[in-house]
């Protein structure tokens, strides 16, 4: 075919030209699974085993007989994968018609935001554990200095030595949702150096790395519904995730005039132990 001639002008001597880079529109970080107990291989279900608590009886009794006996149940979770996937399907004309260094770029822009949304969907659907929590507060309310340390109350005296920090400094987490980021950073006993009396400062790095025996993250994935947000305080023994697989990228593959790019996730996430979380209910 014969190509195309355009009418002299002075502006065909004048060139547009192309930045090498691909941005990417933003995706959520992996804020709330990775606080998350670890489990093994689900298979097609997997079980966690729980060992109730056994109390003891006083007794002023001499003899050994007559016992009062506990239960010896054991309790277990379980837990089943939900595959998530994020595909394209571009022409091969297309792909072929790239440049270099255009083609590696936009395949590697392709690949990790494919890997974000499985990702995202991990998290979104780990997050909703939330709602089975036992121990919730607010009407929704937003998180005020006396909120959260009446939750922490609540979890230490559910938790028990899993928040006992005098036992070894427990691995505790609030991930709590972007919305909120007003009101927990106007918190001046966790933001102020002269409050906090260590070398962080949020105030200026705009970063709340600890407080309070806790670790702080914000995570736009925390389940959101009706208008209330489950904003999350817990233990890593609150929650367990596992994998088949975690995200990955398969093989290109070809169809007719088309590649298929695929990246999939098999995973399940469940509560563990409901004593080691409490959850904020806060407005959206």
């Amino acid at each position: 075919m014969a190509g195309a001639h355009t009418a002299t002008t002075a502006a065909l001597s004048l060139k547009s030209m192309w930045d090498d880079r691909f941005f990417r529109r933003p995706n959520e970080n992996r804020n709330i699974t990775k606080h998350f107990t670890e489990g093994t291989q689900i298979g097609d279900t997997a079980y966690f085993r729980i060992t109730p608590v056994i109390s003891a009886t006083a007794t002023n009794a001499a003899g050994g007989v007559s016992l009062t006996y506990d239960n010896t149940t054991t309790e277990r979770v379980s837990l089943t994968p939900t595959t998530a996937y994020a595909a394209i399907q571009p022409t091969v004309q297309l792909v072929d018609r790239f440049t270099d260094p255009d083609k590696a770029a936009q395949l590697a822009a392709w690949r990790n935001q494919m890997m974000a949304g499985v990702w995202t969907s991990i998290e979104t659907t780990a997050a909703q554990n939330a709602t089975t929590i036992s121990t919730q507060l607010g009407a929704p309310t937003n998180i005020t200095e006396a909120l959260f340390l009446q939750g922490k109350g609540l979890l230490r005296g559910v938790a028990k030595e899993y928040a006992d920090m005098e036992a070894g400094n427990p691995l505790m987490h609030f991930v709590y949702d972007t919305s909120q980021i007003q009101y927990v950073e106007s918190i001046p006993a966790i933001m102020h150096a002269d409050f906090r009396g260590d070398k962080q400062n949020p105030t200026v790095s705009g970063l709340i790395q600890k407080g309070w025996g806790f670790e702080y993250s914000s995570s736009g994935n925390i389940y959101k519904n009706a208008g209330i947000a489950y904003n999350m305080l817990f233990t890593k023994l609150a929650f367990v995730i596992g994998f088949n697989s975690k995200p990955h990228l398969l093989d290109p593959q070809p169809e007719e005039l088309t590649v298929r790019y695929i990246c999939m996730s098999d995973a399940g996430s469940s509560e563990l132990l409901d004593e080691c979380a409490v959850i904020f209910r806060s407005p959206v």
